[in-house]
C-alpha cells in the first residue's frame, strides 16, 4: 500500500479545503442595522470567527466514493499560522502521521516505512486546486474561507443569509442568523467541480467558542456520462483552544523516502 493510498482519506478532505484563500475584508463600522447589506454581513461573519492560538481535536473521519468506503480516527493539532499536524489511524493503529507547514507537506506511512516530502504545491499537482495553508486551518476550526475583492448578493431566508459571489469562483455562504456562523459552504469552480460542505452541532468548545462538530462535505466532478463523486463526514469528540500541544514528527533512519 502507497503513501498515497492510505492517505487518501486525509488527503480528499484537507487538500480539497484550500481551494479558495481567505483574506478578511475590512469595512467601515456600518452606520445602521441593515442585514441586507452585503458588507455588513461579512463584516458580522468575520467577527463570529474563532480565534485562536492552539487547536487540538480528535475526529472520526468516514470517507465514501466510487472504488471504497473507509473510516479513519484523527487526531489534530494546529499552532495558528505555523504548522497542522495529523495523526491517522485505521483499526486501532497509527497509519499515517502528517505536517503541513506554508510551504510544504510531510507524510510518514508507518505501515510500510516510507515517508514523502512535498511543497504545498502538491495540492496543486494532485487535485488541480491552489495550495494555501490559512485556507486549511480556517476550514479545520471551521471559520469562513472569503476571496479578496469578492462582490456579494444577499439571499434571506427564515433562519439564515445567503451571501453569494461569482468571482473569483462561484460561492455562496450560508450563515445562521443569530450567530452569523456557517451552516454551509458551497464553491463551484470553472470546471464544474463543486465542494458542498455542512457545518452542523454547534456546541460550546469553551466559554468564548461555539464549535460545530459535525461536518458533512460533498465533493463532485464532471465525468464521461456521470458525475464522480465523493463524501467525507468527519465527526469530532474533542475540540480544545489555546493549549499547547506537542507535535511529534521524527522519521525513524530505517525509513525510505519517497519521490
Amino acid at each position: 500500500m502507497h503513501i498515497k493510498s492510505l492517505s487518501i482519506i486525509f488527503i480528499s478532505l484537507i487538500l480539497m479545503m484550500s481551494a479558495c484563500k481567505p483574506t478578511k475584508i475590512i469595512t467601515n463600522e456600518p452606520t445602521e442595522n441593515n442585514s441586507k447589506n452585503p458588507k455588513v454581513l461579512v463584516k458580522r461573519m468575520n467577527a463570529a470567527s474563532l480565534d485562536f492560538q492552539w487547536f487540538s481535536g480528535k475526529a472520526k473521519i468516514k470517507y465514501i466514493d466510487m472504488t471504497q468506503n473507509r473510516s479513519v480516527r484523527t487526531s489534530i493539532a494546529i499552532r495558528r499560522d505555523s504548522m497542522i499536524w495529523m495523526s491517522v489511524s485505521l483499526f486501532g493503529i497509527e497509519g499515517v502521521r502528517v505536517k503541513i507547514l506554508p510551504d510544504s507537506v510531510h507524510i510518514i506511512n508507518r505501515l510500510e516505512k516510507q515517508y514523502i516530502v512535498k511543497p504545498l504545491s502538491l495540492i496543486e499537482e494532485q487535485f488541480n486546486l491552489p495550495a494555501d495553508f490559512s485556507a486549511i486551518q480556517a476550514m479545520l476550526v471551521g471559520n469562513p474561507v472569503i476571496y479578496k475583492e469578492s462582490e456579494f448578493t444577499v439571499q434571506i431566508e427564515e433562519s439564515q443569509y445567503i451571501l453569494q459571489t461569482e468571482k473569483p469562483v462561484k460561492t455562496a455562504y450560508t450563515i445562521n442568523k443569530s450567530t452569523y456562523q456557517l451552516n454551509n459552504l458551497l464553491i463551484k469552480d470553472e470546471k464544474n467541480q463543486t465542494m458542498d460542505m455542512s457545518f452542523q452541532e454547534y456546541a460550546p468548545a469553551d466559554e468564548k467558542r461555539n464549535f460545530s462538530f459535525l461536518r458533512d462535505i460533498l465533493l463532485t466532478s464532471p465525468g464521461q456520462g456521470a458525475k464522480k463523486s465523493a463524501s467525507v463526514n468527519m465527526a469530532f469528540s474533542k475540540a480544545v483552544f489555546d493549549v499547547p500541544k506537542k507535535m511529534s514528527f521524527r522519521v525513524p533512519k530505517s525509513y525510505k523516502r519517497m519521490k
